[in-house]
């Protein structure tokens, strides 16, 4: 419970407590709950009996305040908190209902230049006031309007504080998926993922395979009758690799050694790395030094793209 007086729980530390009991005796300074650790005293103490003891101790510290001070504290602190909460919210409310971010989601660069410099003409821009579903279908209108020689489809729409606009480009091309026929592996390998966007796959995840087993097939049947439609995608897998190296190790740390080494071992398995691919895991299985020629075996597990075609 708050007390209505101001009193400070404080600590001192002083070489006597005798000296110090007898100065608080001297000049009528009250304290209590004391508790003694050594040469550091815990006690409570009057706001007037601090300003006196100080004069003798600077030394003196407060842990904490009860009673009117501390209300006075905890009611300036709400004070600023309720203020940054107001202001807060103020200012929640004032971005809420303007533009944060437009983005142009197209292809052509030059187009979405032209695009934004429009809009901007239009005063649709960021912190401006979002326009609502009605001012966005007239700037959707507008935008198909001046820009007709140029898109096939445009829109505008609006998520949060965010503007969203797209639209495709007259004439540009359909990309097509080049497909192959069968799909199979061109390594010992464990499989990790399929991403296949065209063919039957015919293995599963974690699947052990050999070399040259049928992974995707090209082929599909419907009502028994077999249907090509092709291959297209990736499949990884993790493959395994052991590497021995050497270098002259005259006048190097075992550090430095390990580090040519390695960057050797790590340039050598991955120079013919394609997209995607990359070290798993690299164990050391040897290391010898011996008449200044150093010897490295290393046990690699890659991640690689296991398919080829026959």
């Amino acid at each position: 419970m708050i007390k209505i007086r101001t009193i400070y729980s404080c600590k001192v530390t002083y070489y006597s407590l005798e000296k110090f009991l007898e100065y608080c005796k001297n000049n009528e300074i009250s304290i209590s709950n004391l508790e003694v650790d050594n040469y550091t005293f815990y006690f409570n103490v009057t706001k007037k009996n601090y300003v006196k003891l100080k004069l003798f101790v600077n030394e003196i510290i407060i842990i904490k305040k009860y009673g009117l001070e501390k209300i006075y504290e905890i009611t300036k602190l709400n004070k600023i908190s309720i203020m940054l909460l107001v202001f807060s919210f103020c200012l929640y409310a004032g971005l809420n209902n303007r533009i944060y971010q437009i983005t142009i989601n197209g292809t052509n660069i030059l187009l979405n230049d032209m695009i934004r410099q429009r809009i901007d003409e239009l005063n649709i821009s960021r912190y401006q006031l979002m326009p609502n579903n009605k001012e966005l279908k007239e700037l959707e209108k507008i935008l198909k309007m001046e820009f007709i020689d140029y898109i096939d489809v445009i829109s505008v729409n609006s998520k949060g504080t965010y503007i969203f606009i797209n639209y495709a480009k007259k004439g540009e091309e359909v990309e097509i998926i080049e497909k192959h026929g069968k799909m199979y592996a061109k390594k010992d390998a464990i499989i990790k993922s399929f991403d296949i966007e065209s063919g039957k796959i015919v293995k599963e995840i974690n699947d052990y395979v050999k070399k040259g087993e049928l992974i995707v097939d090209d082929t599909l049947y419907y009502n028994d009758k077999p249907i090509i439609v092709g291959t297209a995608g990736t499949v990884f897998g993790y493959t395994f690799n052991k590497i021995s190296l050497s270098c002259i190790s005259t006048g190097l740390e075992k550090s430095e050694i390990y580090q040519i080494l390695l960057s050797k071992a790590r340039y050598e398995i991955t120079k013919n790395f394609q997209l995607g691919e990359y070290i798993e895991k690299e164990i050391i299985l040897s290391y010898i030094n011996q008449n200044e020629i150093a010897n490295m075996t290393i046990h690699y597990t890659l991640v690689e793209n296991i398919i080829s075609f026959e």
